[in-house]
């Protein structure tokens, strides 16, 4: 009897660890059922074809404010080379206005004592007559030759300043 009852034992044990591995080979079996459904769900046509949506549109979304970004930067870039533009331009007219004025200068120069040089000669033809009078008007104009060679050889104060001025507060201009 002892023996009967360690059989039925083992038996109901047997029977016991089979219904266990059943019952886990059926919850392996539906786990696995339910990954492959998840699976399947997942990389279904409508989700595949939403995932390259959704990835296109980020993209394109980029694009388009890589592309406003660079409309903002271009219009910047311009105006700010119109700025330039219109700088350099005013600094040249400047420059070129400075210069005939330099010029228009040593014309009056030249006219002056081609002038003056000519008086000298008449003066000088006359000297015989009145030689005391003529060595003052000589003096006198050679003063005044000499002062008005000195007064156009140089820019004013006011001229100087006002250049000064604009040099100092462009010094991009490279002049």
């Amino acid at each position: 009897m002892r023996k009967g009852n360690v059989a039925k034992a083992m038996r109901d044990e047997i029977t016991t660890q089979e219904a266990v591995r059943t019952e886990r080979q059926q919850k392996e079996l539906a786990d696995a059922q339910k990954l492959k459904q998840q699976i399947m769900a997942a990389t279904s046509d409508a989700v595949t074809q939403e995932a390259k949506n959704t990835f296109f549109d980020q993209r394109k979304a980029v694009g388009d404010d890589t592309r406003g970004a660079m409309k903002t930067w271009k219009e910047e870039t311009r105006v700010q080379k119109e700025a330039y533009a219109s700088k350099a331009a005013k600094a040249k007219s400047e420059a070129l206005a400075a210069k005939k004025a330099a010029k228009e200068a040593i014309e009056g120069v030249r006219e002056n004592r081609t002038r003056q040089a000519q008086e000298m000669r008449s003066k000088r033809n006359n000297m015989e007559t009145n030689s005391s009078k003529v060595k003052q008007d000589l003096g006198r104009t050679k003063k005044q030759v000499h002062d008005m060679t000195r007064a156009r050889k140089f820019v004013t104060q006011d001229a100087a300043t006002v250049m000064g001025s604009r040099k100092a507060a462009s010094p991009e201009t490279g002049s």
